[in-house]
């Protein structure tokens, strides 16, 4: 008989270096606080998922499994790798142990819900936040033998019984969620493993990007979390021994006043002296004052999305920040000697020759630490970038990948533009050739590699000791071997 308060959770990302996943950690703390014992197979460190999938399930009955889906592949159009057949392989084993229900969840998920629940043949999915919504449903799961009819109100919720309908998110005022014990995790673990612990200050992206999956995944509405929630994770995290530290939210630095807050916390909490950080923020706004709080508070490094510097191109985008921008953020960063990051995002409408040039060109006077370059642009459903194609703005010479006859993008294709196509690849790296601040696109087995997906180079420098952001591991390596 299946004990109807144990329910288990399952990890399905197996990329190396491996990032510990939050998202689990945050649900699973407020699974606990509502009373259902809850458990973790962390598959990413499986040596035999099979025998580790049978194993868990034949010993312990839980009355519904979550699994989480922290990406649908790996958004690099060299290797355009698709988790999602590994998952549906994972959940056939599990079914093979386990009637019961299988619910989906995290940000992968969230992309494109109705085609990965179809896809997956699961039970239920959780779009957007899970930490309220999973108790809920599994409380309906509980409690009714037929619950079809109870998840019809709970918002944020699909089934495969549906109809394919799309339910809002249930995405609510972060201020109404316990402080995580993160606990579940072994955080420690995916420290020595992955060089970096990772916390949350925020969700939602309030951008107007026409590719980014983030609002969909988020909300397009800025959800802060209180100041001292998260110094109180911090603390935490430095109490497991881990002193290097990833803010994986969109963008840090927005809204400015609520980073603000935070830096001067961690300030006077004296945290800058035990850890050290990194963040993905956005080119704007930035300024004198920030950057010092910045310094104070132990920032190591920053990744700012710049995608390009043509005016144009940028326009395209949907960016709103321009090439001055960026040679304030060079000169301030510069000053007080903060790492920094220049992630390109080559290919997108009206690309061309002399617009990567252009961008190459101003990139390197500006001499960040280091720069990203991807090639192409991963298309998601519902984003601005799938409507312009679905209404034939673009014609199918723009698109790569794994193309359908009906697409629905559940499996990788990337937006090149016609006016340079794949000969994009080539005709940039001819461009850095040369220069070890970029970043190019190469194979796996290259140590030029940019893409994090399976790195063996970072693995083994992790292993020998190396902590921080994967790009300034591989830039700390670029420079030892010059």
């Amino acid at each position: 008989m299946k004990n109807i308060k144990r329910v288990l959770l399952i990890n399905t990302n197996l990329i190396k270096p491996p990032v510990a996943p939050i998202g689990l950690d945050y649900i699973g703390s407020a699974l606990i606080k509502s009373g259902f014992e809850t458990e973790l197979l962390d598959l990413n460190f499986s040596k035999n998922i099979k025998e580790d999938i049978r194993k868990k399930l034949a010993e312990n009955n839980f009355f519904a499994i979550g699994v989480n889906i922290r990406n649908s592949d790996d958004c690099y159009y060299l290797s355009q790798d698709n988790f999602l057949t590994r998952i549906k392989d994972i959940i056939k084993y599990i079914k093979k142990y386990s009637k019961s229900p299988i619910i989906l969840g995290g940000g992968g998920f969230s992309v494109m819900p109705l085609e990965i629940i179809c896809y997956l043949e699961a039970d239920f999915g959780i779009l957007g936040d899970g930490e309220f919504v999973l108790p809920e449903l599994l409380r309906v799961i509980r409690e009714n033998k037929k619950y079809s009819d109870g998840i019809n109100n709970i918002a944020g919720v699909i089934s495969k019984d549906k109809n394919n309908k799309i339910i809002k998110s249930h995405n609510c005022s972060l201020e109404e969620y316990p402080l995580p014990d993160r606990d579940l995790v072994d955080n420690k673990k995916y420290f020595d493993e992955g060089g970096m612990g990772n916390v949350e200050t925020k969700r939602g992206c309030n951008r107007k990007c026409i590719y980014c999956a983030d609002p969909l995944i988020k909300g397009k509405r800025l959800r802060v979390r209180p100041v001292k929630t998260v110094i109180n994770e911090i603390k935490k995290l430095i109490s497991k021994k881990i002193n290097y530290i990833h803010f994986c939210d969109s963008e840090l630095n927005i809204p400015q006043d609520h980073t603000t807050e935070l830096l001067k916390q961690i300030i006077e909490n004296k945290l800058g002296d035990k850890i050290r950080w990194y963040s993905y923020m956005s080119p704007v706004p930035f300024d004198e004052g920030l950057i010092k709080l910045l310094k104070r508070s132990g920032c190591e490094g920053i990744n700012f999305g710049v995608d390009s510097t043509h005016e144009i191109i940028l326009k395209n985008l949907g960016r709103d920040h321009n090439l001055e921008d960026l040679e304030k953020i060079s000169k301030l960063c510069s000053k007080h000697k903060i790492k920094f990051m220049f992630d390109l995002l080559l290919g997108g409408p009206g690309e061309d020759k002399d617009t990567i040039k252009f961008t190459i060109e101003s990139i390197k006077k500006l001499n960040p630490t280091c720069v990203g370059i991807s090639y192409g642009i991963r298309v998601y459903p519902i984003t601005n970038l799938s409507s312009m194609i679905k209404k034939d703005i673009f014609s199918s010479k723009n698109l790569y990948g794994k193309i359908g006859n009906s697409n629905n993008f559940l499996r990788p294709v990337f937006f090149l533009s016609e006016k340079i196509g794949e000969v994009m690849i080539e005709y940039t790296n001819s461009l850095v050739s040369g220069d070890g601040r970029f970043f190019v696109g190469a194979s796996n087995k290259s140590d030029k590699n940019y893409n994090y997906n399976e790195n063996l180079k970072l693995q083994k420098a992790i292993k020998s000791g190396y902590r921080g952001a994967f790009w300034d591991i591989l830039q700390r390596l670029n420079s030892n071997s010059i």
